[in-house]
């Protein structure tokens, strides 16, 4: 894409942060059936609080990219996941956009600054970590170099915006939980990597309203 083009993309979704989220809507399709109807029950005062980053730049090809990344291997339910670059609110950073901002940083080595954030997403609560998690998008016209953080990040994908607004088309598929245990979910494939959970559910909204046509 051109540098017009791009342009005139992020005024786009500019526009639909301004008007009404798809939130649920987007959320249901990307969730197990049984999930959404567990969240409306859940008490979540007491959840977590936590923030990730959808970190959209500019390559010197003109196309659109953000990352994704892979989580190491540890002890915990998101352990090997993919997931968007994030993590907990600490107090220092005042506000959850800052939280977004720090823990990209601290995980990729990207420096976002707040006048790039373009909006934000709708929270989503994540049961198995008792998380409410904000999402957030930034912008940079310049490509963002990836210094992983190797304790934290055993890979970092590269998503073409392009291609998730055009390619990616969810499928049920037999999904392993970091108890062993194998459910059938809905979810996204990208380079052989299978996104769910939260972070498909996140996307999906993303995609909403990169696709929402203007009012």
């Amino acid at each position: 894409m051109s540098a017009f083009e791009n342009k005139i993309i992020i005024q786009q979704l500019e526009a639909a942060f301004k008007g009404s989220l798809p939130g649920k809507t987007a959320h249901q399709k990307l969730a197990h059936p049984d999930r959404m109807a567990m969240l409306e029950l859940q008490q979540i005062q007491n959840a977590r609080r936590g923030a990730v980053m959808i970190a959209l730049s500019e390559n010197k090809s003109g196309a659109i990219l953000f990352p994704l990344i892979q989580r190491s291997n540890y002890d915990g339910v998101h352990s090997g996941q993919i997931a968007l670059p994030g993590g907990k609110f600490e107090k220092q950073d005042l506000k959850l956009s800052n939280t977004a901002i720090r823990e990209t940083k601290e995980e990729l080595g990207i420096t976002i600054y707040e006048n790039q954030i373009v909006g934000e997403l709708s929270n989503l609560y994540i049961p198995p970590s008792n998380f409410l998690v904000n999402p957030f998008v930034s912008y940079s016209a310049t490509s963002h170099l990836h210094i992983k953080d190797e304790r934290e990040v055993a890979d970092v994908i590269e998503v073409n915006l392009d291609h998730l607004i055009n390619e990616w088309h969810a499928k049920v598929r037999t999904t392993s939980l970091s108890n062993g245990k194998q459910v059938n979910l809905p979810s996204y494939e990208y380079k052989g990597h299978i996104i769910w959970g939260a972070t498909a559910m996140i996307l999906t909204e993303f995609k909403m309203l990169l696709t929402k046509k203007p009012s």
